[in-house]
């Protein structure tokens, strides 16, 4: 996201304990990292360089 400009929030849920719960209730109960909420409120857990471009609407390289 950096390397395309797209904005976005960094939370650090290995130090934020409630944090790290709402990143697991977002991810349906799994515990991989990261987690990334989209605009419109939907959620990928873990997505591949690809399924993170499509989703933003940007091109892979």
């Amino acid at each position: 996201m950096r390397a395309n400009g797209v904005p976005f929030t960094e939370i650090d849920v290995e130090h934020d304990d409630a944090e790290r719960d709402r990143a697991v209730e977002l991810a349906g109960g799994r515990k991989n990292i990261p987690v990334v909420v989209l605009p419109g409120g939907d959620v990928l857990v873990e997505p591949t360089n690809a399924e993170l471009a499509n989703a933003l609407g940007l091109s892979v390289a």
